[in-house]
C-alpha cells in the first residue's frame, strides 16, 4: 500500500470541518467544465452543485467520491487539496499548507498529470 494511502486511511480527518467549495470550483475550472457539465457527470442538479461550490451545502462522503470521479481526480488528492485550502484560510494554520505544499505538488504531478 502506498504511504499516502495509508496516511489517509489512518488520518483523524473530520470531513465536516473541511470546506470543499473552493476545491470543487478550482478543479472544475482546471478541467474546463461548465457547472452543467460537472453536475451532469456527477449526477447532480446544477443548483446543488452551485450550493456546494459556495459552501452553502456540505457534501456527504459519497457525494465527494462522485465529484472526484466526475473530475477524474483521485479521491485522496481531492480531500488533501480541500484540507489544505481550508487550513490556509486560517492564518494560524498557514504553516501547515506551506509545509505540505511540496508533497501536494508531487502527488498532483504523479497522480493527476501523468
Amino acid at each position: 500500500m502506498p504511504i499516502f494511502a495509508f496516511a489517509m486511511e489512518n488520518s483523524p480527518l473530520n470531513l465536516s470541518e473541511i470546506q470543499f467549495g473552493a476545491t470543487i470550483l478550482y478543479f472544475r475550472k482546471e478541467r474546463k467544465m461548465s457547472l452543467g457539465q460537472l453536475a451532469d457527470a456527477a449526477g447532480l442538479a446544477q443548483e446543488t452543485l452551485k450550493q456546494l461550490e459556495s459552501d452553502e451545502l456540505h457534501p456527504a462522503e459519497e457525494l465527494l467520491l462522485l465529484l472526484s470521479q466526475a473530475l477524474d481526480i483521485p479521491y485522496q488528492v481531492f480531500i488533501l487539496e480541500a484540507t489544505l485550502r481550508t487550513d490556509s484560510e486560517n492564518k494560524e494554520e498557514n504553516k501547515t499548507r506551506s509545509a505540505l505544499q511540496p508533497v501536494f505538488n508531487f502527488l498532483t504531478r504523479k497522480l493527476i498529470l501523468e
